[in-house]
Formats: structure tokens, C-alpha cells, sequence
């Protein structure tokens, strides 16, 4: 029996062993469209089309050895000028422009009125008081806004999405913004795909692609081309997520040059800036009582000066008047400092302030969905391997973590139970890094061809055939308790089995997991 912690969880999957015969012991345990090959000399990054991959798609076929080698760094740079970064860039808004989109808008624009109409009767003391409330409020809300961007800039730049890419020969984990077609992504289940691509190699997949097409179920991949498309049953889409199987593909299409990158620019194109809940609410009441205002001022104006032959510099001292008296023209300024100290107050207990209007926003928010993985915890496991695990059939738990560290994909760093096993694998053996411990461990046990399948929420299992230097042949696998004391074969995995004395093996597993 092989214990697992997990966060602060106590979460117990098994390890078995036993042997059908004198030769086989089995350890069971832990868990398109179609594309032009237009040259890439005669591509252009600027061109209206989206710009074509590196390589003919016969080569999806005819030289998948050499596609599944992946990029050099050479020539991944070298792809990188040509394609560059995957992602649709962001257009942002030029800081004098800003600046001056904080003197815009209805209550802005009446103070400015009434800054005029200061300025044409020359009564100087309001004129530099109205000017002074204005450049405050204006001020405020630039030093403000250029703080939020700065601080969602940071908060982009600590969010970036990694996946395991080859380059060199070797998988290494590097932001999905370094991707360029040509490169050899390892994915699976739970992956959200990061750019057009097509399948190469791994097992009998599945790719949701509801946020693309609107399809509610799940397309297979590969599967038959679409007729006149050929290698469409290959495509996997860029913004789909991976729901099943493991699996290797070849990049295609990278950032605006993908399907779903042509529609984020075009909606970015269109979209605009939107208003907060309570500034759009304070503006909707500041055009109601400024209609009101105008309303009465153009009416008194009409009555003085065409009726009672009032002296003009008179009625604009009267309209003046009622300007600043109908209007607020502090409610701005007020308005920014009182939402920079809660934006303030957010900062300093660690909230990333997007807009002055954060804080009231939240304060109106009525429900918070929030997953936990990741989010409220870290993510992080360990695997111990000390006198709290309980093994079978004359293992030592240093061997049993040794079949598990064969049933974990090495490739697949960032996987949270992958990674966690091959870290006590590492420490057990004494090894200096994990790649000299999985390198030194197949040297004694060879993966037999297409011998390792990986995980998917479907099976909820990994498993590998090795043979070791003597020639024997070691089945290995981890997963969920129940499923590796039994697999259920409704589940299409490709590897089904039933543990020896499964009712006893069963009663004595989960008894030991419940204590």
C-alpha cells in the first residue's frame, strides 16, 4: 500500500504487487483546414492571411519522425522573429491620451462651462478655484488609472500559462507566449490547448470545443477527415481543452494567426472601455440634474436678455450662478479620493486594484465562485515513502516508488502527481536531478513500444509495459484505489486487469485507507 498526502487532505492511493507467473510480475499501483505550402520566404507576419506552418502537411505523414524531433533553439528563434510571440497583442491606450480622457464626460464637461463662463465676465477668483477642482480630479484619476495598469501588468506577467514544449531533443516546460509553429507540445487532459495544432502521436484523445464552435459534446481526435479537408481529423484548435488522453502535436498556427486569435482581435478591435457599476450610476444622475440645468439657464437667459433687456455680463453672472449652484463641481474630486483610499486599502492587503470602482463593485457583489486547486491552495504534493507505507508481495517501498516513478510521464512537469512522485523517486535514489534519475532508471527498464498511456478523467489511471535486463516484462500502473484493484472495461482504457483475490485484496486495501 503506497500513501499519498495531499494538501492538507489525507488522500490514500494504493500500490499493489503480484505476479501471474514465473516470467511476469506486475506492480499496479499510484496513481482543419486545409493549408497552403506556400514557401515561408514569400510569408509575411504583416499579410492580411494568416501566415502558413513551417512544413507541408504530407509531412504529418510522411515524415513524422522528423516533426516529432521538434525545434532547435536556433531554429525556434529564428521562427519567433518570423511568426512572433503567441498572443493577440494588446493595444494599449498612449498616456497623454489617458490624461486627457479624464476632463471628458458630462460632469467634466459642465464644470469646464462654467470655467468659461468665469472666464468671459472675468470673475478670477472662481475661475482659479473651478480650474484648480478640475486639474485635482483629472490628476487623480491619471495617477490612478496608470497605477492599475501598472499593477494588472504585474499580474498578467505572474499568470502566464506553461506547457512541456521539446526543444533540443528535450521537453522543457516554457511559457505557451514562446510557442512557434514547428514545436512539439506534450498535453494532456485538463490542458487548454494554446495553438492551432495537429495530433502526431499518444493515445485516442478528446478536445472540447464549445468555446469555438458551440459543439456540447466533445470531438475525438484523431478521427475521420472531413471530406475535401484532408488532415482535418487531425486539427486541434487553439482555445479547446484537452478532456482525454495524452498526446504529442505539432504547431501549426500561432497567436492572431489562429482561429480563435482572429476572433479576439477582431472583438478587441470593437470593444470599448466600460464603465463601473457606481460611476455609471453617478454619471446617469449627473445627466439628469445637468439637463435640468441647462433647461433653467437657457430659459432664464432667454427671459433677461430678450425681455427684460438685462445687460449680457448680468445674465451670464446670473447663469454663472446657477451653474455652480445646480451642479456639484467638487462631487468629481470628492469622488476619486474617496474611491483612491479604497482602492488604496485593496492594494495593502494584497488585491490587485484594476479601476477606482473595485472596491464598490465587490462591495455589491452577491455571489464569488472561486475554484480551490491552485487558487486557495498550492497545488503542491509529496509522496512518502518512509514506514507509512504498507506494501505487498515482498516490495520494498523504495521499489514500489521505483514502478511508479515508470508509470509517471517525466515529460509532464508541471502535472502535480507526476511531478510529485518523481521528486521522492529522486530522493530516494540519490540522484542530483530527476532527469539523472529517470535517465539512469531506463537504463535498467526499457518502455516497450506504444507501452505507456497516459492519464485522462475518464480511465483516472497511468500505465507502462518495461522489460528489464533480464527480460522480464513489468506491467506498471497508478491511479485511483478502486480502479487499480479493478478496471472497469466500459471505459475503452487499453489496459484492463483484476488484482488476485480481488475481494480479499479489496477489503484489506480499503481498510488500511480508512485508517
Amino acid at each position: 500500500l503506497f500513501w499519498l498526502r495531499l494538501f492538507e487532505f489525507k488522500l490514500y492511493p494504493v500500490l499493489l504487487c503480484y505476479r501471474r507467473s514465473a516470467t511476469y510480475c506486475s506492480p499496479v499501483g499510484l496513481q482543419s483546414t486545409l493549408m497552403a505550402t506556400t514557401p515561408l520566404l514569400e510569408q509575411s507576419a504583416d499579410s492580411g492571411s494568416p501566415m502558413q506552418p513551417p512544413y507541408p502537411l504530407k509531412d504529418l505523414d510522411d515524415n513524422q519522425d522528423k516533426l516529432l524531433k521538434g525545434l532547435s533553439s536556433e531554429e525556434a528563434a529564428r521562427m519567433t522573429k518570423l511568426y512572433g510571440l503567441n498572443e493577440v497583442p494588446e493595444k494599449k491606450e498612449p498616456l497623454w491620451k489617458m490624461f486627457l480622457r479624464q476632463f471628458v464626460g458630462p460632469m467634466q464637461i459642465m464644470i469646464e462651462v462654467a470655467a468659461l463662463l468665469c472666464l468671459s465676465i472675468q470673475n478670477w477668483p472662481d475661475f482659479v478655484i473651478i480650474i484648480i477642482l478640475l486639474m485635482t480630479n483629472g490628476i487623480i484619476g491619471f495617477v490612478e488609472e496608470k497605477s492599475a495598469q501598472t499593477s494588472l501588468d504585474a499580474l498578467k506577467a505572474g499568470l502566464q500559462k506553461k506547457m512541456p514544449v521539446k526543444r533540443d531533443g528535450t521537453f522543457e516546460v516554457i511559457p505557451v507566449q514562446q510557442v512557434v509553429p514547428g514545436d512539439i507540445l506534450f498535453m494532456r487532459g485538463g490542458d487548454i490547448i494554446p495553438a492551432d495544432c495537429y495530433y502526431l502521436s499518444g493515445d485516442p484523445c478528446q478536445c472540447d470545443e464549445a468555446a469555438l464552435t458551440g459543439e456540447s459534446l466533445p470531438v475525438k481526435v484523431p478521427r475521420k477527415d472531413e471530406s475535401g479537408k484532408p488532415y482535418s481529423g487531425r486539427r486541434m484548435w487553439s482555445g479547446s481543452i484537452l478532456k482525454v488522453g495524452e498526446c504529442e502535436a505539432v504547431v501549426s498556427h500561432t497567436g492572431v494567426n489562429t482561429m480563435i486569435g482572429e476572433a479576439a482581435k477582431a472583438i478587441q478591435e470593437a470593444s470599448s472601455k466600460e464603465l463601473g457599476a457606481l460611476e455609471g450610476k453617478i454619471i446617469d444622475a449627473a445627466k439628469v440634474l445637468i439637463g435640468i440645468t441647462v433647461l433653467v439657464v437657457v430659459l432664464l437667459f432667454f427671459y433677461m436678455y430678450t425681455v427684460q433687456d438685462v445687460p449680457l455680463p448680468d445674465v451670464l453672472e446670473m447663469s454663472l450662478s446657477l451653474v455652480i449652484a445646480s451642479v456639484p463641481v467638487a462631487l468629481p474630486m470628492v469622488m476619486k479620493v474617496t474611491l483612491s483610499i479604497g482602492a488604496k486599502e485593496m492594494a495593502d492587503e494584497g488585491g490587485i486594484v484594476t479601476h477606482l470602482t473595485a472596491l464598490e463593485e465587490i462591495a455589491s457583489m452577491k455571489v464569488l465562485c472561486s475554484d480551490k486547486t491552485g487558487t486557495l491552495t498550492t497545488a503542491q504534493m509529496t509522496v512518502y515513502y518512509d514506514n507509512s507505507c504498507r506494501c505487498y508481495n515482498a516490495f520494498t517501498p523504495e521499489q514500489v516508488l521505483e514502478f511508479a516513478s515508470i508509470a509517471s510521464n517525466e515529460a509532464n512537469k508541471d502535472d502535480p502527481i507526476d511531478s510529485a512522485v518523481l521528486r521522492a523517486y529522486c530522493e530516494s535514489v540519490g540522484a542530483d536531478s530527476i532527469d539523472a534519475a529517470v535517465a539512469a532508471r531506463k537504463q535498467r527498464y526499457k518502455l516497450e513500444k506504444d507501452g505507456f498511456v497516459g492519464f485522462n478523467a475518464v480511465v483516472k489511471r497511468t500505465s507502462a509495459i518495461v522489460k528489464n535486463l533480464e527480460g522480464r516484462t513489468y506491467f506498471c500502473a497508478k491511479g485511483m484505489v478502486d480502479v487499480i484493484l479493478k478496471t472497469d472495461p466500459k471505459d475503452e482504457g487499453k489496459h484492463q486487469w483484476e488484482v488476485e483475490h480481488y475481494a480479499t485484496m479489496s477489503q484489506d486495501v480499503h481498510q488500511a485507507d480508512f485508517t
